[in-house]
């Protein structure tokens, strides 16, 4: 089976656009999977339970620092206050 050059010339031309119209759907499903907003409008309880999560997660990682107060410390010789009266 001989083909033409013409022939040649349009496959090559026709595998062009389907690859291009591929390559087009390919990028909206991309920037449309990336898009935060797209996908808080899609999924708005998902995405507040992953939020939740990734919160949990940090204060897990990242505990909260303790003043001098709250543990019950106090320097010697009593408190000291910059404005009371002494």
């Amino acid at each position: 089976m001989v083909q033409t050059s013409n022939q040649i010339e349009q496959h090559i031309q026709e595998t062009r656009n389907d690859l291009s119209d591929n390559f087009n759907e390919l990028e909206a499903k991309v920037k449309s999977a990336v898009d935060w907003r797209a996908q808080f409008d899609e999924r708005p309880w998902t995405l507040m339970a992953v939020a939740f999560g990734g919160g949990l997660l940090l204060s897990a990682l990242f505990p909260a620092r303790r003043s001098a107060t709250r543990t019950g410390w106090n320097p010697p010789g009593g408190p000291r206050y910059p404005f009371g009266s002494d």
